[in-house]
């Protein structure tokens, strides 16, 4: 027999003639739930109290999280937050109603967090709030102090409920998290079993009742990983290593994905499983459980070959899809992608053909959104050739700092390390205790801030380990260098000599800053350089009529270095008696600041 609903106790009338509009939202926190009834179950619900009650739901518009947790206030990012923006720009009118299953599912934050949204719904928005899993209705304006007093008392208690019985399920699981990760550290158990959640080029073995379980390597797809991080340390990038596999035939051992990609490659690149090492996911690591393991799996590379690959793949990195080679007569493409700035804003690249020949023709330009105005466009033929022939004179040691500024990432990473002995030193008498029987919730927590701590430092400390090994190496840059002497008599409107100047600068350079105005700071530097004898004068390779404007070309070097590349105004050459000359110096990094 069918459940007949109750009216919630003071619910009120609509008008005979009249209609009130009413929206639900949905929500349950696991990815396995949406295999089950939840979302039936809510959804059957709202449906027959709609009907029950006189309102008429509106299910155009749909409000659903579904496997999104309530508790950190997530769902407000997602599908609740779609209903909070529908509410201010009025899709969702005053005097609506919500129909929601409980309170928790709006949200499990702290009491204070959902009181303070409750009054958005309730005060800003004008919404009535109906709880059907209580039968109850909240509505924007109490009749009498003492219910309003009443709601705000109702939804403190559900929501100090909710949010104790989420905290006491959390503290459980993580104690239960930090007795198998101290477990998995002994080698007794194994964190996951599953080929799914385990790096693909592994897998569990004994399994079996009575055996001890371990990780091993499947030779066929190690043989792979090794070979990924060979290429990515011999400068190959991660796109074309996608496609050499592609065209070996390699598989990829995953069910839906029958292509490599750049991306796959780099996530292998950025792992440190290939070392051995057994570290959190990102979504544990959200949850503030961290944990590295090492020796948990085989050990397929080396930490410097590792580090090398890191760096490699650091230099050649391209943010969004690859350019496309063409020939020549074809639109250019953008050889600064990701390096160029003017004013610390990013310059965008576009090309037009002239209508002369039809050729094209490139422009840099400096976009303020705010403003809504552009700040400067100057041509590629002015800008690229001029970058081109400060750098092509360089040695590999002028990519590095000045001998005598000290190194930060040397300092830091020697902080770092310090910081990360003292940390371990911490997590080794915690787990002590842990092991002496001394188990309790407040010191699983504090294992697991340690553990965190731990985490963090490691990472730092790959990061800095990458940045100096590529300022130690005196070598790195001096292939790069050769690759552009060879190319500063080449045609730039060639895409294939383009493609190969982009990737030569992506693996020289972090950042190019362009400025077109002479403080008097820059001046007094520039004239005290040339005194000292350090500046370097070379032939203008963009010839001299009115278009040649002067240009300042500031350029940081992945090993650290800074390059400053100037063009005088044509009247200060005349009176240098160096008409046609460039000025190129070493110079810190605040030379353009005014």
């Amino acid at each position: 027999m069918k459940k007949k609903i109750k009216l919630p106790p003071g619910l009120r009338v609509i008008p005979s003639g009249q209609t009130k509009i009413a929206f639900s939202y949905i929500r349950f926190s696991s990815k396995k739930q949406e295999h089950g009834n939840s979302l039936v179950r809510q959804l059957k619900v709202t449906r027959e109290y709609c009907k029950a009650v006189g309102l008429t739901l509106d299910e155009s518009k749909s409000f659903r999280d579904l496997g999104v947790s309530g508790w950190k206030g997530k769902n407000q990012e997602r599908g609740f937050g779609k209903l909070l923006d529908a509410c201010e720009t009025g899709l969702i009118p005053r005097g609506s109603a919500l129909v929601v299953e409980a309170l928790d599912r709006i949200s499990r934050q702290r009491p204070r967090k959902v009181a303070t949204l409750f009054s958005r719904l309730l005060d800003d928005y004008g919404l009535e709030v109906h709880l059907t899993g209580i039968n109850k209705v909240v509505y924007p304006d109490s009749p009498t102090a003492a219910d309003e007093a009443m709601d705000l008392l109702l939804i403190a208690m559900l929501a100090s409920r909710a949010s104790d019985e989420q905290e006491t399920k959390s503290e459980r699981l993580k104690e239960a998290f930090a007795d198998k990760r101290e477990r998995v550290g002994r080698g007794e158990v194994l964190m996951e079993t599953k080929a799914n959640k385990m790096p693909w080029w592994v897998e569990a073995v004994g399994l079996e009742k009575g055996q001890k379980p371990k990780i091993v390597a499947i030779p066929e797809r190690a043989k792979v990983v090794k070979l990924i991080y060979k290429w990515t340390a011999e400068g190959i990038t991660a796109p074309a290593i996608a496609r050499n596999l592609h065209v070996e035939g390699v598989p990829t051992w995953r069910p839906k994905t029958k292509n490599w990609t750049s991306e796959r490659v780099r996530d292998v690149i950025n792992s440190r499983a290939p070392e051995g090492i057994l570290q959190e996911t990102p979504k544990t690591r959200e949850n503030g459980l961290t944990f590295s393991i090492p020796n948990y799996y085989p050990k397929l590379v080396g930490e410097d070959l590792a580090i090398k690959a890191r760096f490699a793949m650091s230099a050649n990195r391209r943010y969004g899809r690859g350019h496309e080679v063409k020939g020549k007569n074809e639109r250019p493409i953008n050889i600064m992608r990701g390096l160029i700035r003017h004013n610390d804003r990013w310059c965008r690249y576009s090309s037009h053909a002239n209508g002369k020949d039809g050729e094209f023709n490139g422009y840099y330009t400096c976009y303020d959104e705010l403003a809504s105005r552009t700040l400067v466009t100057f041509s590629s033929t002015l800008f690229e050739p001029t970058l081109l022939a400060g750098l092509v004179e360089l040695r590999p040691g002028d990519l590095a700092p000045e001998e005598k500024q000290a190194d930060p990432a040397m300092l830091a990473l020697a902080l770092n390390k310090s910081q990360l002995a003292e940390v371990e030193k911490k997590i080794k008498n915690l787990t002590d205790d842990w092991e002496a029987g001394l188990k309790s919730p407040s010191l699983a927590k504090r294992l697991q801030e340690r553990e965190k701590e731990q985490a963090d430092l490691s990472a730092k400390i790959a990061d800095l380990n990458i940045r100096v090994q590529s300022v130690a190496s005196a070598s790195i840059g001096k292939v790069e260098l050769k690759e552009l002497k060879s190319m500063l008599e080449a045609d730039l409107r060639d895409n294939i000599v383009r493609e190969r100047l982009a990737t030569v600068l992506k693996r020289l350079v972090t950042r190019v800053d362009v400025a077109f105005e002479f403080s008097d700071k820059l001046r007094g530097f520039l004239i005290a350089a040339a005194l000292k004898g350090g500046c370097m004068f070379l032939p203008d390779p963009v010839k001299r009529d009115k278009r040649r404007k002067p240009m300042l070309i500031f350029v940081t070097f992945r090993r650290g270095g800074h390059r400053l590349i100037v063009r005088m105004p044509n009247v200060n050459l005349d009176k240098l008696n160096k008409p046609d000359t460039l000025f190129t110096v070493r110079a810190g990094p605040d030379v353009l600041k005014k």
